[in-house]
This record gives structure tokens, sequence and C-alpha cells, in this order.
């Protein structure tokens, strides 16, 4: 009678501490960025990190058929 009891308290715990609901939470907004080169960076000059970021991705590369061509396939 005591090992039933025990694991009638053990299953009631366990399916009351699952039930427990986490509270919402609240989504932060994302920043907005700027991807257009600012005149100090034209007229400076010198590839940064920053500026490579800014000229954004290639997609993938292609082969022509006949294998003489490269195609860059862009993002859209």
């Amino acid at each position: 009678m005591k090992k039933y009891l025990l694991s009638v308290f053990l299953l009631a715990l366990i399916f009351a501490v699952s039930c427990k609901q986490n509270p919402p939470v609240a989504k932060e907004a994302l920043p907005q960025f700027n991807n257009q080169l600012t005149a100090e960076e034209k007229a400076g000059g010198v590839m940064t990190p920053e500026i490579m970021w800014k000229f954004g991705r290639l997609g993938t590369f292609a082969l022509s058929p006949d294998g003489e061509t490269l195609y860059i396939l862009l993002p859209i």
C-alpha cells in the first residue's frame, strides 16, 4: 500500500510541475542597418570589414553547359 501511495504522489507531483506555463517573453526590436556607403567611406579609399559587409553577399556559382562560362547567381 505504501508503494502505491508513493507512486500516486510522485505521479501527481510530476503532473503538477509539468503543467506550469512560462510567462510570454517580450521580443526586442531588431536594429535597422543602412547598407549605403557614406561619403567618408567612399573618400577614405580604405577597404574595411565594415565596408565589405555593406557590399552584401553573392549567391551561388554555376558553370555553363559547355564549361566555358561561370555564372554568379545573386540572391533575390
